[in-house]
């Protein structure tokens, strides 16, 4: 997931204290057969436009990941282990420095795989996201969730018709082992 980022930072007496703009890159990696998915989280190209007397090199980006289960849309008793570390809080200097950190989810191999222990755990990974300065009220997006479907909107551009099912199989375990190449037109 990329999502740009432009702020404006406001005081609470409703002046502007200062601009800041940075990209949000969410990458999720699987292994195959493991139950497992890290992701890397990174905050780039960051840039700022300060008020005069306002130092934005020391205002803080946060972020702090969360998870749930859809556990009607899950096969039976699924579980998902979250990292150890599932926040970071870094002054703007600090993540120009540092622009990225890692999380590992996983869920357990609950044994054989047939149709009463499917093994699906229909998990999502949320993000909040924080960005403050010494003198702006914060700013707060609670809610940065992205579930598999509407991460396809990021790739449907590709025009790939077997995208979205693969995906599914993919994530949901159901993709045998082996070779797969997607393409344009349809052909394997």
């Amino acid at each position: 997931m990329h999502l740009p980022v432009f702020l404006k930072l406001i005081d609470d007496k409703k002046r502007l204290r200062g601009e800041l703009w940075f990209d949000v890159w969410i990458l999720g990696f699987t292994y195959d057969g493991s139950r497992r998915v890290d992701y890397t989280s990174s905050i780039e190209n960051i840039r700022t436009k300060a008020v005069a007397g306002e130092n934005l090199a020391t205002g803080k980006i946060d972020q702090k990941f969360s998870h749930s289960i859809n556990a009607s849309a899950s096969g039976p008793n699924p579980k998902m282990t979250k990292p150890t570390v599932t926040s970071g809080s870094e002054t703007i200097a600090q993540w120009k420095a540092k622009p990225f950190w890692q999380l590992k989810y996983t869920s357990p191999d609950t044994g054989k795989l047939d149709l009463a222990n499917t093994q699906i755990v229909a998990g999502m990974v949320s993000l909040e996201m924080r960005a403050s300065s010494p003198t702006a009220v914060p700013w707060s997006d609670p809610v940065m969730a992205y579930p598999w479907r509407q991460a396809l909107g990021e790739a449907g551009h590709l025009g790939i018709p077997e995208l979205e099912p693969f995906l599914e199989g993919y994530l949901e375990g159901w993709i045998p082992d082996g070779w797969i190449t997607l393409t344009p037109d349809g052909h394997h």
